[in-house]
């Protein structure tokens, strides 16, 4: 499955407890929408004019507390397995399915193949858009003696290799919800395989530009 969504070229996101579905550098992937998640994600969500939400509860952390604005431009269809999570009031939605994710997704990259739809357009604007606006902007700067936690949690998830050994990530800390990334073969909490590394978070509030960094530089 993660296969096709790769050969598929639809432009694809994931809630956070889904980021090790899709690597993180993937092509078609654009991030992670959520009050935690990355900005271009967030931006782009709210742009489109269809989003197919499969196993998503599209809870209120995920539509940004406020389900009246959730995608304000465009339809959402909704695949569930849980009917109960259906009527939050998005007023948008125009198709809900009870049903096993993975089904579902294997299905509608399959029809879109089958038929050769195109996403062109839509996934050069997700490009473009996220190329504007990095992980870690030139506004977010750490004082003598401190570490840019962007920064940190970017340097990590490039450390973490594809094909690297199984490793356990212990994330304390918001900002890694917006910059973290899983690579192929990897998995947020090691739990199907023996952890062979472990790396601690660290622990600090999550200020923005014009605060100061509070994250010590933590050197191997």
């Amino acid at each position: 499955l993660m296969g096709m969504m790769a050969d598929s070229k639809i432009p694809l996101m994931t809630t956070w407890n889904a980021a090790d579905r899709i690597p993180y550098n993937q092509d078609n992937f654009f991030g992670r929408p959520d009050t935690w998640g990355m900005r271009y994600a967030n931006i782009l969500i709210q742009q489109a004019d269809l989003v197919v939400a499969i196993g998503a509860r599209l809870s209120l952390q995920q539509t940004g507390f406020n389900y009246s604005q959730f995608v304000p431009h465009g339809k959402i269809v909704h695949i569930y397995s849980d009917s109960s999570e259906f009527d939050k009031g998005l007023s948008n939605v125009v198709l809900q399915i009870e049903g096993n994710a993975d089904y579902y997704l294997e299905k509608i990259i399959g029809s879109s193949k089958e038929h050769s739809l195109s996403w062109t357009n839509w996934s050069d604007f997700c490009s473009h858009v996220k190329n504007k606006l990095p992980l870690s902007e030139g506004c977010n700067e750490a004082v003598e003696g401190y570490w840019n936690p962007y920064e940190f949690y970017s340097e990590l998830s490039g450390l973490l290799e594809s094909g690297e050994p199984p490793c356990l990530v212990c994330v304390v800390d918001a900002i890694a919800h917006e910059v973290g990334g899983i690579h192929h073969g990897q998995e947020m909490n090691g739990r199907s395989h023996p952890v062979d590394h472990l790396v601690t978070g660290v622990e600090s509030r999550a200020p923005r530009c014009n605060e100061e960094r509070v994250v010590p530089r933590i050197e191997q």
